[in-house]
């Protein structure tokens, strides 16, 4: 498979419901595709991996600062021209959430977690330790 089909399946499975994707969202799928087709992540990895942070950008659940090293490039000017160029000095594979600016959640790929996985995540952190 080459890297714009591994690209635009990425984006069918994360948005295949969605009549309007807005640009930024594209470019997150873009990103978190380009760094896995070219470190070798699987396909169905990649897929939850990227559909995972798009949720937590719309489903909102709690008050969040969201770093995925690969998205810095996201803070520049972006034109509808942009293409993500693969940067291997970034760490692709892990993202943190700070909630309230206070908790810190990794998520690694490898968890492989659903968005309600990572819900659960947040939750069990708030539980008194026994």
């Amino acid at each position: 498979m080459k890297l714009y089909e591994y690209i635009s399946n990425v984006m069918e499975f994360v948005f295949s419901t969605w009549i309007d994707i807005p640009l930024e969202f594209e470019y997150m799928v873009e990103i978190v595709a380009t760094q896995f087709f070219y470190h070798n992540i699987s396909f169905e990895e990649c897929c939850r991996f990227a559909e995972l942070i798009i949720n937590i950008h719309t489903e909102g659940e709690f008050d969040f600062v969201f770093e995925y090293e690969p998205f810095n490039v996201l803070d520049d000017e972006l034109s509808d021209q942009f293409v993500y160029e693969i940067d291997n000095t970034v760490n692709h594979e892990s993202f943190v959430i700070i909630i309230d600016g206070e908790k810190r959640i990794d998520v690694n790929y490898k968890e492989n977690l659903s968005y309600q996985d990572l819900v659960e995540k947040v939750k069990e952190q708030d539980l008194p330790p026994n």
